[in-house]
């Protein structure tokens, strides 16, 4: 065993201790999304080689509570009798075969219901939560961020905020 001499151990003893969050968020698009935007700022070779420490706005319980909230939603809208489409749980079970079989290259792009949810501080602009969709692993499009919008969505809240200044409310 091992030991040290009492100069080591008051030496020890100052030595501030640094405590930190370490909150990380699992690899998804958000992560994608965040790593992308290093890049664009400091270039690729010093966003690999010099570990840098990345904060964000990303509130991560908040992003749990919204990725989980979207696959229970798409999750229960497969299961209404009326669906006949790919599911999710049918993809995720061929693409845990092809994958352990070292089959990938024939596994099909997913056509299971998706969704995306982004989620502002009204006072600040901070992206809080940012969801591009179900699954980063079986397809890494971000349709949070990528995704085309017809052009009546984007009037749709002047439209509302109209409605409700004119003393309409949502079930009008």
């Amino acid at each position: 065993m091992d030991s040290i001499n009492r100069e080591q151990c008051a030496a020890a003893r100052a030595e501030k201790i640094a405590v930190g969050s370490r909150q990380t968020l699992k690899a998804d698009l958000c992560v994608d999304y965040i790593r992308q935007q290093v890049i664009a700022a400091v270039g690729w070779d010093r966003a690999i080689n010099e570990g840098y420490r990345i904060h964000t706005t990303i509130d991560v319980d908040l992003q749990r509570v919204a990725e989980d909230s979207l696959k229970a939603h798409l999750e229960q809208a497969e299961k209404h009798p009326d669906y006949n489409h790919q599911t999710y749980a049918d993809y995720a079970a061929s693409f845990r075969k092809a994958k352990s079989s070292g089959k990938m290259a024939e596994q099909p792009a997913p056509e299971y219901l998706q969704g995306a949810a982004i989620g502002l501080d009204n006072a600040s602009g901070d992206i809080l939560v940012l969801v591009g969709g179900r699954d980063f692993e079986h397809n890494q499009f971000n349709r949070a961020l990528q995704a085309r919008r017809p052009a009546g969505t984007a009037i749709l809240p002047f439209v509302y905020a109209t409605a409700f200044e004119r003393g309409m409310y949502p079930g009008s």
